[in-house]
């Protein structure tokens, strides 16, 4: 087994590798007319206001690494992984102006038939998503609050969490966030219920040798 590990080491470095993987993660859309616009990665845009839903809910699949072909598996992105946690999603707002509060107990969620409203919430706190949805926000579960979720606060830049009393869902499981929780001025900013699908992603691509 190790002279077979120091095969492959030898030919990666000498003729370089290959890459590839597969992952699943929760698409939004919308089904209903909004005067607003939704793109494609759930970004949602309002009068003063842009922000995006974001389920942390990613599920890797099958990472590998090879010379030419991606053969030999490896770990990747377990850390995104929230599966038997509390679902929790990531709102990234970006308001132009401070008129803007969010109520934590006014964003829903429906999935299975029920309608929940979340048990704690935090934020701002720092996210970063790339084009594959791989997501990581930097928080701990106690930085979440359970206390005053019917009351606005003022909304800052960046993401806030909120944490839902339900496992955290197979990206294949079909949910809906209904955002009845921002105001502008106290009047309740319109916005359409954000479905979500679940899909699957991969790829490959080859790294050159010396």
């Amino acid at each position: 087994m190790k002279s077979a590990v120091i095969v492959v080491l030898v030919a990666v470095a000498l003729n370089g590798c290959a890459m590839g993987g597969t992952y699943s993660v929760s698409e939004p859309y919308i089904t209903e007319t909004s005067e607003h616009r939704l793109d494609a990665d759930g970004t949602f845009y309002a009068d003063g206001i842009v922000y995006r839903v974001i389920p942390l809910n990613y599920k890797p699949g099958i990472d590998a690494v090879g010379p030419v072909l991606p053969l030999i598996p490896i770990m990747c992105c377990r850390n995104l992984d929230r599966s038997g946690q509390s679902f929790h999603v990531a709102l990234y707002f970006y308001p132009q102006s401070e008129e803007f509060t969010l109520t934590p107990s006014g964003i829903m969620l429906d999935i299975d038939g029920k309608t929940l409203s979340p048990t704690a919430a935090g934020g701002p706190f720092p996210c970063a998503a790339d084009e594959a949805r791989h997501t990581k926000c930097t928080y701990q579960e106690q930085d979440l609050t359970t206390n005053d979720l019917s009351k606005p606060v003022q909304i800052r830049r960046g993401s806030y969490i909120l944490a839902y009393p339900v496992m955290t869902p197979d990206p294949k499981q079909p949910f809906a966030i209904r955002i009845a929780g921002v105001h502008r001025k106290e009047q309740l900013l319109s916005a359409p219920q954000i479905n979500f699908k679940g899909i699957s992603h991969g790829s490959w691509f080859p790294f050159a040798g010396p």
